[in-house]
């Protein structure tokens, strides 16, 4: 039995035997032993910390399938630790169809407009709130608010960038998926996004504002 060895940043491609592994007790804790079916060198076996065997099963990396696992080192204060990265070689199966085939993302959301007071609207579409109707003579009326004073009028929308529009969705959609991670890791979970799941959570908020209309967000926070 040849046992694979991590080097200190360097990322390890192998795939595993069985999915499962079988925990031993190791100089420094407890450790995870998986069998494998390739390794750089032929090797057919390695020994991994829990979190490596978890972040396996979260990834659904399963017989046969390939891993990229490296150890790489942090600086913590004064002294060095070491952090474990996990990511898929094959096709994840949770973005494939029964037969195989790939799903396809969904077609990136057209360019979207923001007025001054922080409402976002889809080109075409008619924004939320609006409050002018037109008389019978095609001018337009503003309705009286509850103290019988006329309602402002809405402030007409202003361009923004294509890309400035999405680094906001996905600056919001990555700091609630580390949010997430924090909060239930206080509850004991163990769950890791990555750079895809915040991806598909900022293109699903487009989507949303898409079909809703607009999207009203102050600086710091959607809605």
């Amino acid at each position: 039995m040849s046992v694979l060895k991590f080097a200190t940043n360097v990322p390890v491609e192998v795939a595993l035997a069985y999915s499962d592994g079988k925990e031993v007790e190791g100089n420094y804790g407890p450790q995870i032993m998986f069998s494998l079916a390739e390794a750089p060198n032929g090797e057919t076996t390695m020994y991994v910390p829990p979190i490596v065997a978890d972040r396996l099963a979260e990834l659904q990396i399963g017989k046969g399938q390939r891993a990229l696992i490296c150890k790489g080192e942090v600086q913590r204060g004064n002294r060095h630790g070491v952090q474990w990265q996990v990511s898929r070689v094959d096709p994840d199966p949770r973005c494939q169809k029964p037969n195989g085939e790939p799903i396809r993302p969904e077609p990136a959301p057209i360019p979207a407009k923001v007025n001054s007071a922080g409402r976002v609207r889809v080109p075409g579409s008619e924004p939320i709130n609006s409050q002018s109707t037109a008389n019978g003579n095609g001018a337009g009326n503003t309705p009286a608010n509850g103290n019988g004073h006329a309602a402002a009028a809405p402030l007409p929308p202003m361009q923004v960038q294509f890309g400035d529009a999405l680094q906001e969705f996905l600056v919001l959609a990555g700091r609630a998926s580390h949010n997430a991670e924090v909060i239930l890791g206080t509850d004991g979970a163990s769950v890791r996004f990555d750079s895809r799941d915040i991806a598909a959570t900022a293109t699903s908020m487009f989507i949303e504002a898409a079909r809703r209309g607009s999207i009203i967000w102050t600086p710091g926070g959607a809605r």
